[in-house]
């Protein structure tokens, strides 16, 4: 009887160390590729335990992060993305645009947000040069017609922020909002956009084409 107690007593003993030297697998988030294009590799990763939207471009012998977006939260999902190559002279550069859609709803009151972000980044300072956010909001909101809401109509309106953004194909950029135009010009000495004075003409007459 002794003898099947301190057996009983080893074999829990063993089981309890083995148990202890059982190693914890830590679950590895995968990083989500949103879009490839020649050696880059557009990805959502964490970093530091913090989310962020990079931009990996794979070198022969090693492979450079460019952050886009230093913090992103889990609803965060880039459409319509996309790399252009041009170059300044003899510089090669990129243009990294994306499009985000937001929509929030409080009560009686829906706002769907749409951004528009492009970035032009150097590959080989891999420093970004320019960074612009444009934003249309349209908002719907359902307004009572007497104070015991029997009636109500829907009332909509849509709202612009930031500036247009648009790639020349000399490099240079230009940015037009409704009260005004920039123009900016890269400088290889400085490795930076530098704004230039535009002409005197009206804004309004300024504007391209396509802006409805």
């Amino acid at each position: 009887m002794r003898k099947l107690f301190f057996l009983t007593c080893l074999v829990t003993l063993q089981f309890a160390v083995a148990q202890k030297k059982k190693t914890t697998v830590k679950k590895v988030e995968k990083n989500v590729v949103i879009a490839t294009f020649e050696n880059l590799s557009a990805e959502i990763t964490t970093i530091n335990k913090v989310k962020k939207f990079v931009l990996f471009a794979k070198n022969e012998q090693s492979t450079d992060t460019l952050v886009l977006k230093e913090t992103i939260d889990k609803n965060f999902k880039p459409a319509e993305f996309n790399v252009k190559n041009f170059t300044i002279g003899t510089q090669k550069m990129y243009l990294i645009s994306w499009k985000e859609n937001n929509t929030v709803t409080i009560k009686d009151k829906t706002e769907a947000t749409a951004i528009t972000e492009n970035q032009v980044w150097n590959p080989i300072t891999k420093k970004q040069l320019f960074a612009n956010t444009e934003k249309t909001i349209h908002t719907k909101e359902k307004v009572f017609l007497d104070a015991n809401k029997t009636a109500s109509h829907d009332v909509e309106r849509k709202t612009s922020e930031g500036s247009l953004f648009t790639l020349l194909t000399n490099g240079d950029v230009t940015l037009y909002s409704k009260t005004q135009q920039s123009h900016f010009v890269y400088n290889s000495e400085t490795d930076q956009y530098e704004s230039k004075k535009v002409s005197a003409s009206p804004v309004s007459k300024a504007k391209p084409k396509n802006v409805k």
